[in-house]
């Protein structure tokens, strides 16, 4: 036991389950008719899901004069790794 009293939990606590950091992630597809996607996943947690419809002829023709922009939309949270609960130093709800 140290001078100060006994040694607290080093380990994450309960809460890590449900807020925290996540990894940063992109992820961009296209879709067989042309249209793209997107899936951007923020340090926060936050997800935007992105999307463009497939091109026009007219557009494949002259793609400098293209309109078709992604457009993005909040479309949930990531949650970090779940903490290992049979570590003893995990922290408890209430504690």
């Amino acid at each position: 036991m140290s001078p100060n009293g006994p040694a607290l939990p080093s380990a994450v606590g309960w809460l890590n389950d449900y807020v925290g950091q996540v990894t940063p992630s992109v992820d961009r597809w296209t879709s067989p008719d042309g249209s793209q996607h997107a899936r951007i996943v923020l340090a926060n947690g936050r997800v935007y899901c992105g999307k463009s419809g497939p091109p026009t002829a007219a557009e494949m023709f002259n793609p400098s004069m293209s309109a078709n922009v992604m457009r993005y939309r909040y479309c949930g949270r990531e949650r970090p790794d779940p903490i290992d609960r049979s570590n003893p130093w995990v922290r408890g709800a209430g504690q």
